[in-house]
């Protein structure tokens, strides 16, 4: 009998001691998403979804596009796409604009938490949802742009990039 309550102290206490936070301290400020979109970035993975078809077909059209690098200043917001290489597909992004984040939660420009990257320029706005967080240690870039058609998304596409 004595040993059964003993076991039941023990595991009362290791339930406790693992129920207790592991992580202390401070997380610190967040990365900055600036600095981590600045620079240059080549578009290695395309990928269509359809969003109208039950089973979301996709296609992947990565070898339809080839030498589409975008780049991104900091310093002034501004992005341009690199038309001194032979661009193939179609060119979502246009040549050149200013983009900034946003946070469509929030429905407010958010350069700490966006959700979402919007490039301008004269033809208009192109919104892409950020797949992931970008940071200056990330090698990749991820972005979905979804073309909607009477209030309805018809497809998507999935654009992975890597940092230059």
């Amino acid at each position: 009998m004595k040993m059964n309550k003993f076991l039941v102290y023990i595991l009362a206490a290791l339930l406790l001691i693992t129920c207790r936070d592991p992580f202390e301290g401070e997380l610190g400020d967040p990365s900055s998403k600036i600095d981590g979109i600045h620079g240059a970035w080549e578009l290695a993975t395309v990928v269509q979804t359809d969003e109208k078809a039950p089973d979301k077909r996709q296609l992947d059209l990565t070898s339809y596009y080839q030498n589409f690098v975008l780049e991104f200043n900091k310093e002034d917001f501004s992005y341009h796409l690199d038309t001194t290489l032979e661009i193939q597909g179609k060119n979502l992004f246009r040549n050149s604009g200013t983009w900034t984040f946003y946070n469509t939660v929030l429905s407010e420009y958010d350069l700490v938490y966006p959700d979402m990257l919007q490039l301008e320029n004269d033809e208009g706005f192109i919104e892409l949802n950020l797949l992931k967080p970008i940071r200056v240690v990330d090698q990749t870039l991820e972005l979905k742009l979804i073309r909607i058609c009477e209030e309805e998304a018809m497809a998507s596409y999935e654009l992975i990039f890597n940092r230059l």
